[in-house]
């Protein structure tokens, strides 16, 4: 028969006083994250495919886990595609007849804004337990998105520019 083992009082008070953390040690950050909300404007200015890639340089500054960059991937790869679906659908349904108007014309571009920043958003989400730890452990301090922001975008713009002229 087996016994059960009763904590005493005296152990319970000693496992409370122990020190939980006294050997962890917060990692050192190698580079300092981007900030989450700079990457609403790259999103509204370079597209899913320019977030997405700072989202994913931003996730191992972060310490995020593995599956929230495949997320992140899989995401950004989907956001994508449903762009180009608006657009064809766009260019099929209204066709390029300046006669349509503009307010045909309008409707992706206005709907391509809102999924982008959606997007963002979403990213943001994942990205809020990462920045949670680097302003407790990490420093605090943030990296300036100018230089990767601006190549992010201009890389978009190539990727994507190309298939939407084979549309036309």
């Amino acid at each position: 028969e087996a016994r059960r083992r009763y904590m005493t009082m005296d152990d319970r008070e000693s496992d409370l006083l122990t020190p939980s953390l006294s050997e962890w040690q917060p990692t050192v950050l190698i580079r300092p994250p981007f900030r989450l909300n700079s990457q609403f404007w790259l999103a509204f200015f370079g597209g899913p495919v320019a977030v997405t890639a700072i989202a994913v340089l931003n996730a191992p500054r972060l310490q995020l886990p593995k599956t929230v960059q495949r997320r992140m991937v899989v995401g950004g790869i989907l956001v994508t595609l449903l762009e180009f679906a608006i657009a064809w659908a766009a260019i099929v349904g209204f066709g390029l007849d300046p006669d349509r108007g503009a307010r045909a014309r309008l409707l992706p571009k206005w709907s391509f804004t809102l999924i982008n920043l959606l997007w963002a958003a979403v990213l943001v989400r994942w990205q809020t337990p990462g920045v949670r730890w680097n302003e407790s452990f990490g420093g605090g301090e943030y990296a300036s998105m100018w230089g990767p922001g601006f190549v992010a975008a201009l890389v978009s713009a190539v990727v994507l520019i190309p298939p939407f002229f084979w549309f036309l």
